[in-house]
């Protein structure tokens, strides 16, 4: 959960094409997670 976290703390000005398919990655598999931890019912 760490590099999700890390994710949103970003500088625009830092990231990097990699980080922005993290960063999409991460924002495709957001529902999914939220639901996991029960904050979608």
């Amino acid at each position: 959960m760490s590099d999700l976290a890390a994710v949103h703390h970003w500088p625009p000005s830092e990231i990097e094409a990699l980080d922005w398919w993290e960063l999409l990655a991460y924002r495709r598999d957001l529902p999914r997670v939220l639901k996991l931890t029960g904050r979608i019912n």
